[in-house]
Order: C-alpha cells, then sequence, then structure tokens
C-alpha cells in the first residue's frame, strides 16, 4: 500500500511538473532516472544499472517514441541515492532528441565514478522518491 502511494505521488508530480527543460526549450517528458549506490549494492550491480540506463535510452524503439511525440524530445536527469539524506544530482537535465544525444548521455564521460560509495546510511526508496520530486521541481 505505501509503495502504490508513493508511487503515485511521483505520478502526480511528474504530470503537473512542466513539460520545459532548463534552457527553456519545451519537452514530452521530464524523466528523472535514479540509480540506488547504497552499500547493499555491490560493483557489478552499480555496474548494470548504469549500463541499462545507458542502452535503454539508446535503444532504437525508445528513440522512436521518444521523437514521435509532439515536441520530438525528451529531458533526463540522472540522479544517485543511497538513502534518505544521501542523494545527489550527477546529469542535470539533459535533452534527448535524437541518437547522437542518447549515446552521449550514456557515454562514460558523463557518468563519473560512483559518487556516493562511501555513504554509510540504510537503503531507503523514500528518499529517492522524494529527491526525484525535487528534482522535477527544479
Amino acid at each position: 500500500m505505501l509503495r502504490a502511494f508513493r508511487s503515485l505521488l511521483v505520478l502526480l508530480a511528474i504530470c503537473s511538473a512542466p513539460a520545459v527543460a532548463r534552457a527553456g526549450d519545451p519537452v514530452d517528458l521530464l524523466l528523472v532516472f535514479a540509480a540506488d549506490v547504497s552499500r547493499s549494492i555491490d560493483q557489478p550491480k552499480f555496474q548494470l544499472q548504469r549500463e541499462g540506463y545507458a542502452a535503454a535510452i539508446a535503444d532504437k524503439r525508445v528513440l522512436e517514441a521518444i521523437t514521435a511525440g509532439r515536441h520530438k524530445r525528451i529531458a533526463i536527469a540522472f540522479v544517485e541515492w543511497s538513502g534518505v539524506s544521501s542523494q545527489k544530482l550527477l546529469i542535470d537535465w539533459t535533452v534527448i532528441d535524437g541518437p547522437d544525444a542518447a549515446k552521449k548521455f550514456g557515454g562514460p564521460d558523463n557518468h563519473p565514478a560512483r559518487s556516493l560509495q562511501h555513504v554509510n546510511a540504510a537503503r531507503n526508496e523514500n528518499g529517492a522518491d522524494l529527491y526525484g520530486v525535487e528534482v522535477l521541481r527544479t
């Protein structure tokens, strides 16, 4: 029940957020990718998350869906989180409008080493949800 409520809260925040990237360009969707980097995530799982996001955004079907929207682009931000008070925005709003932008977003230059690896906080998805909502509001 709590998980459903939390998901509904995030969905409402997404729906009520204006779909405008930081530079003011209209986009069809604002999307926050949130990666768990808590102590329970070992290096292989951490790498799997990073590679999964990069592969997903560069996938031909995903790019077709992105460019099928009214504005033909979305904006993505990337967050790492480890607990209620341990989140970090790694990639600020980035417009994805085709394969080149998707590859750049998912590329190694855009993803530094694990940012919160020494945080000793207990994992808590609520912190990631709430931080994601704050990123949507910026």
